[in-house]
């Protein structure tokens, strides 16, 4: 529902908010008064009893927010328009070689087409690998283990095993709230302990 309310009766509201709002910088113990000039953004609540003043800010503010919002979604987009694209390859593969098992495709097709679906082992930085990792576990709401990570990003297994290890060194809750990806290290650090002994 919306309301269209006269501005000669939001106006006081608005002028007791933005006298009541905080200063915006400080010097030493002296406070400066906000600069509010130009096109301000204003959220008011309206419920039986009046009218109340949420917040006041300057229009740039608002924009810069909504710009900041907008570019962490596009990022989020991205990363999963990534992961679709990883896991289509996968199926058509996995399609392909289902043909070829079943005799639908000769041995020579198969591995002529399989061709593309191969790709090079690149460099991934532990930095890269550590954020992949964050951003896809809280965008999926299913686990993707240590190979399905390396698979996603063309590197080594192992790799992964270390850096999902140095995470889980540092955050040891994220063992249950990962417990597949916390499994796939655990034959790594148990060969590492008995390497120790």
């Amino acid at each position: 529902m919306s309301y269209e309310i006269p501005l000669s009766f939001a106006l006081p509201i608005l002028q007791h908010s933005v006298a009541q709002a905080p200063a915006t910088t400080s010097v030493g113990t002296q406070s400066t008064a906000p600069e509010w000039s130009g096109d301000l953004m204003c959220r008011l609540t309206v419920d039986p009893t009046g009218i109340e003043s949420r917040w006041v800010l300057p229009t740039p503010v608002v924009q810069q927010r909504l710009q900041a919002w907008a570019s962490a979604k596009e990022h989020d987009v991205a990363a999963l328009k990534r992961v679709t694209r990883w896991q289509k390859r996968r199926l058509d593969y996995q399609a392909l070689y289902n043909a070829y098992v079943l005799g639908a495709v000769s041995e020579d097709d198969f591995l002529k087409d399989a061709e593309e679906f191969s790709s090079d082992i690149k460099e991934v930085s532990e930095a890269q690998i550590a954020e992949n990792i964050s951003h896809l576990s809280r965008l999926l709401d299913f686990e993707l283990t240590a190979s399905d990570y390396a698979d996603f990003m063309d590197t080594e297994t192992y790799i992964v095993q270390q850096v999902v290890a140095k995470l889980l060194a540092e955050d040891p809750a994220m063992a249950s709230r990962f417990p597949s990806l916390a499994g796939s290290v655990a034959p790594q650090e148990n060969s590492a302990t008995s390497e120790g002994n």
